[in-house]
Parts: C-alpha cells; sequence; structure tokens
C-alpha cells in the first residue's frame, strides 16, 4: 500500500488519536528525541516478538531512554498470514483448467512456492474471537442518541483498506449514526467464489468496528435490506455501492430501498482503491513477495515454537 493509503487507514482507527505520516522503520536516536519531544510522547509500544535490522533492535534507543512498553502480539492473524492467503486466491474469471483445484472452478494459485502451496484454498483462520476482544474492540460504541439520522450500508469488507475508508466516510456523510453490515462468509462464497473472502467473519467484522467512523455493525447482515429490518433499526437512509468484485448484480440489491426512496449509491472512482488492486500488486510482483513471505513465515513460525515450547523436528 502506498503511504497514503496507509496514512488514511490509520488515521480513521477507532484507537488513533494522531498519526504521524513518513515515521522511520528504523528510528535513530536523534528521530525519537525530536518525535518524543514535538509530540509529547510517553511511551514507544510494540509487539513483543523482535523486531531487528541488521542485528540491530529497532527499539534498542528508546528501550534506553526507559520509554518503551512491549506488548503481546495478535496470535492467529498477521500480514504475512493475509499475503499467503491473497497469493492462493484469484478472480473466478481468471482460472485456467490446470490450476483448477477439488473446489471446481473458483480456487487457483497464483504461486508455486511449496509452503504457499500447501496453504488451504479455503482459508481457515486461527484468529480467537473472545468476548473480551469484542468488548475492547467496540469500547465506547452507543445506542444511536434520540433523533439520529440513522444510515445503513452493507458489504464483505474483506481486506479492510483506504477504499472502504472512503466509501464509509460519504456513506456517514448522509446522516449522523452509521450501521455497517457485515456479509457471512457463506454469502460472499455463493456470490464471489469459493476462495473468497479472504478473512473470515470475525475477522472482517473487527476490521470494521476498529473504524471510527462506524458507529454501529450488524453481524451476518441479510442480502438486502427489508421491511422488518428498516423498521427494527430505524433506518432512514440505505447507501449500497455500485460495484463488488465478482459479486453480479451487487448494486441492484436494495430494492426495497430503492422502493421507499430511502436508497442512495456511492459510485466508486476509477482511482478508488480496491481489493482488486492489491491483489495486483502483490501478482504483479509475485516472487518478491513470495521470498518474502517465506522468510517472514519462518520468523514467525520461530517465534512460535519459542513461545510455546515446541519441538520442531530435525531437517
Amino acid at each position: 500500500l502506498s503511504d497514503q493509503e496507509r496514512c488514511d487507514m490509520v488515521e480513521n482507527v477507532r484507537f488513533v488519536d494522531e498519526i504521524i505520516p513518513r515515521s522511520p522503520y528504523v528510528m535513530t536516536r536523534e528521530y525519537l528525541e525530536w518525535v518524543i519531544k514535538e509530540y509529547n510522547i510517553d511511551y514507544v509500544v510494540h509487539g513483543d516478538d523482535p523486531c531487528l535490522v541488521n542485528g540491530e533492535d529497532v527499539y534498542g534507543p528508546v528501550k534506553e531512554m526507559g520509554k518503551f512498553k512491549s506488548i503481546p502480539r495478535t496470535e492467529g492473524i498477521s500480514t504475512t498470514d493475509l499475503i499467503g492467503r491473497i497469493l492462493t486466491s484469484s478472480h473466478p474469471n481468471e482460472l485456467s483448467p490446470r490450476n483448477q483445484t477439488v473446489l471446481g472452478t473458483q480456487t487457483r494459485l497464483l504461486t508455486k512456492s511449496q509452503s504457499v502451496y500447501d496453504l488451504p484454498s479455503i482459508h481457515s483462520s486461527r484468529f480467537m474471537t473472545t468476548s473480551s476482544i469484542l468488548r475492547k474492540f467496540s469500547a465506547g460504541m452507543k445506542s444511536p442518541p434520540p433523533g439520529a439520522s440513522i444510515v445503513y450500508i452493507d458489504g464483505t469488507w474483506d481486506m479492510f483498506h483506504a477504499g472502504h475508508v472512503e466509501l464509509l466516510k460519504k456513506a456517514k456523510a448522509y446522516g449522523t449514526f452509521l450501521i455497517a453490515g457485515v456479509f457471512s462468509d457463506t454469502l460472499i462464497r455463493e456470490n464471489v467464489g469459493a476462495s473468497f473472502p479472504i478473512m473470515s467473519i470475525n475477522e472482517r467484522m473487527l476490521s470494521v468496528i476498529g473504524c471510527k467512523l462506524v458507529d454501529d455493525v450488524l453481524i451476518d447482515a441479510p442480502f438486502f435490506a427489508d421491511d422488518d429490518m428498516i423498521a427494527s433499526l430505524n433506518i432512514q437512509t440505505v447507501v449500497t455501492t455500485d460495484f463488488e468484485q465478482g459479486w453480479e448484480g451487487y448494486g441492484n440489491r436494495q430494492m426495497v430501498a430503492e422502493n421507499r426512496s430511502i436508497l442512495k449509491t456511492v459510485k466508486w472512482k476509477s482511482d478508488t482503491l480496491k481489493f482488486g488492486d492489491i491483489e495486483k500488486r502483490l501478482n504483479d510482483n509475485r516472487s518478491r513477495y513470495e521470498k518474502k513471505f517465506e522468510s517472514k513465515k519462518r520468523a514467525e513460525d520461530e517465534y512460535y515454537n519459542e513461545r510455546y515450547g515446541r519441538d520442531v523436528p530435525a531437517t
């Protein structure tokens, strides 16, 4: 993702108050002293996995300054894991008979590297969604206040990205309280293809809850908003988009809302980020990302083997 795409994402995370663009990956003592003073920073926080560059601890200087805090890394999901999932997925229309799997005509491997090849075609998540995590993510979320203008928008929200943020901004502009519906894995698989979604419903749900533009989330949202749902949630405006990758007729689902004259359609601009753009970037640089995946995957395996005292067979 570009600098701007990543900044747009992080800036709209519920837990973020301010962003510092163009922060260096390897922070020198001079930079740390400047940024701590400039932004009145008390602590620098990172996961408990090692962060080494050329054998040097990236956070060494801030540890020496006594301003470092470590938190447990999120288990069951990572950038490495998501890249691996994307590398084993493709749009159904791009299939070739030679690469078809037992799933039929809806899965194709984009890579031949062995460890990626061995990943399951239907992406199984190892991320544990507990009630504690749900409470932490949804902290501060409240019911709509009296007189609120309630807007509803649904979607897959797969690989939640800056394009989704832009869409949610436009939807929120139609009212004062935004409810985002998250489709089930089954509904997406039936309409987009067997290798989708990349992320499970729990992962996608938490991604949407984590966006500060969203006031509430409807889990396992129906294919369209019917009269009962509109009345139950007191929805004044239903927002849809004219595009969802691989989903034929997606923009024509909300007929009930259209008949009630409460439907608004947001058109995707040609330069708005889409999942297909992310997939294409990976595919265009497949060899580089395969090597990066292999290296990161080994590092993750070593981390968890050490963390849980796993016995690793000799090779």
